[in-house]
């Protein structure tokens, strides 16, 4: 196991690369690589628009997702989602209005996290 110190904070790392401890998700943005802490990539994810018409036809454009890389779209107004997995590039289209939580996911990166307003 490694410990990982940063100014008062202190956890453990545990075999499979994840931190446990009272403040792991303050440092769960390492993980272990040979023994040490790495930090996690970001991914180079951009999307073209963050307003868009739920119309079914309009459609923001999402790239520099990773090959295999999970995306998950969940309508924080009206409750409905979406998961599957995404290509580089992609387009996402709605026809229910809402504020859209976009979540893109692919270990050992950071998980890319965006709203998106659909009118």
């Amino acid at each position: 196991f490694a410990v990982y110190h940063c100014g008062n904070i202190e956890a453990q790392f545990v075999p499979d690369g994840y931190l446990v401890g009272e403040f792991a998700s303050v440092v769960n943005a390492d993980y272990v690589v040979e023994g040490s802490p790495v930090a996690r990539p970001v991914m180079p994810i951009s999307l073209d628009k963050t307003d868009m018409n739920a119309d079914g036809i309009d459609v923001v454009t999402i790239t520099g997702a990773p090959s295999a890389a999970q995306f998950s779209a969940i309508n924080l107004d009206s409750g409905e989602s979406v998961t599957g997995s995404i290509e580089n590039p992609d387009t996402f289209t709605t026809a229910t209005p809402g504020r859209i939580a976009v979540t893109i996911s692919l270990w050992p990166y950071l998980d890319y996290r965006a709203i998106i307003n659909a009118h």
